[in-house]
This record gives C-alpha cells, sequence and structure tokens, in this order.
C-alpha cells in the first residue's frame, strides 16, 4: 500500500523536470505524476462513510463526497461538482492511458495538459 503525502508528490514532480528529455519524451512518467497527485488529493479527504482511508480506492466516490462537504453554499457545491466531475474523468483517461485501454502509448501533449489543468483546479478546490 503506497500514501502519497504532499512532500513525497512534489518530490516526484522535481524529479520528473531534472530527468532528460522533453515533456513529449515523458508523457507517459507525466500521466503516472498526474494520477498520483489526483490520489493524493483523495487520501487527503476525511469523507466518515469510507472507513478504508489508508488507499485511494473508490477515487469517483471520494470525490464526490466532498461535494457535500459542511458549510459549502449551494453555489460553491455546483463549483465543486463541477471540479470533481472533471478531475474524475480525468483520472479514468489516465488510468485507461496506463493500464493500455487507449489506442497509443503517449497521450497526446494538449490531453496532458488538460488533465494538467484538471488536477491543478482539484488541488486548489480541496486544498
Amino acid at each position: 500500500m503506497t500514501v502519497w503525502p504532499k512532500q513525497e508528490v512534489t518530490a516526484l514532480e522535481a524529479g520528473y523536470v531534472r530527468l532528460p528529455g522533453d515533456d513529449q519524451q515523458k508523457l507517459r512518467l507525466r500521466a503516472v505524476i498526474l494520477r498520483i497527485r489526483i490520489e493524493a488529493v483523495v487520501l487527503s479527504i476525511t469523507t466518515g462513510v469510507f472507513t478504508d482511508n489508508n488507499w485511494p480506492s473508490r477515487v469517483r466516490h471520494k470525490l464526490l463526497l466532498s461535494v457535500g462537504a459542511p458549510g459549502l453554499s449551494a453555489d460553491r457545491r455546483v463549483e465543486r461538482l463541477r471540479v470533481v466531475r472533471r478531475a474524475s474523468s480525468t483520472y479514468e483517461s489516465l488510468c485507461d492511458l496506463l493500464h493500455g485501454n487507449g489506442p497509443g502509448l503517449h497521450p497526446p501533449l494538449g490531453d496532458l495538459n488538460l488533465w494538467s489543468d484538471a488536477v491543478d483546479e482539484l488541488e486548489a478546490e480541496l486544498s
């Protein structure tokens, strides 16, 4: 079981930057890091519903449960739902790519940039 504390995710990001090659050559590695970042966010969510909070299983369910967090206004819930849906879709795309369930071995750079934006947005929303 792997838990991804923030400092380990930061170290992975720094390691990615230092690796030789350009972004095009490191697309799959970037996809792995994005998936890990989503899982790290999920690990930080305390839902009170799932007792297996040591592993980011049920990523989509835990993200959706965050929409019902106490203290969120109706407008904030709508915005959070938008962010969570985008992140869930990104997570599914990353999993498909990394498990070989797609048309190619490497995602288009444009897709990777969109996924990165979705993960940034999720981290900002749930931090």
